[in-house]
């Protein structure tokens, strides 16, 4: 979990399996789990808010952007949930790339789980003007990790494959 400096909100990386559950546990833990009390959910880019009666908000971005389920009217939060959830996990090719002056990985994920289908790492410097055509064909889902090793790599879907949830709880 991430503390955003002055912001008072906190980034977290949530396992698209786990993300129903995480999203009714925020209900119970914000009085929405109330049988007159409900989580609200909006449209937000390419995700959803979820907002609970004390005011605490959970924006949660899925990857891989749009989710074609997500659409007016939305059913209730169990089901958007569900949905993101679903979306995150489809089976899917993935290319990642992942740099750092010293070196790289680069590597082809598919199917749900998903698995290293083929790769290449080096340690050749690596420079932004030769990074520029692929930032074009990048989504805005970048990775943070150490150096770009196979193993590194190797462990990169828990990473992409993550619902990004920014969590602003109510000032006490």
């Amino acid at each position: 979990m991430k503390d955003v400096a002055g912001s008072g909100a906190k980034w977290l990386d949530v396992d698209p399996a786990r993300f129903p559950g995480w999203i009714a546990s925020f209900a119970r833990r914000h009085d929405a789990g109330l049988p007159d009390a409900s989580l609200t959910v909006t449209l937000a880019g390419d995700g959803a808010s979820f907002t609970a009666p004390d005011g605490a908000v959970a924006e949660c971005h899925p990857p891989f952007p749009p989710v074609p389920e997500l659409a007016e009217p939305l059913p209730a939060y169990p089901d958007v949930a569900e949905a993101i959830a679903a979306h995150a996990q489809r089976p899917r090719a993935v290319g990642v790339l992942l740099v750092r002056l010293g070196g790289y990985a680069a590597g082809v994920f598919t199917g749900s789980p998903p698995r290293l289908a083929d790769a290449k790492t080096g340690s050749r410097p690596v420079h932004g003007p030769r990074l520029a055509p692929y930032l074009k064909i990048a989504t805005d889902r970048f990775l943070t990790v150490p150096d770009p090793r196979r193993r590194v790599l190797e462990d990169s879907p828990r990473l992409f494959l993550a619902v990004k949830i920014r969590l602003t709880e109510p000032t006490p």
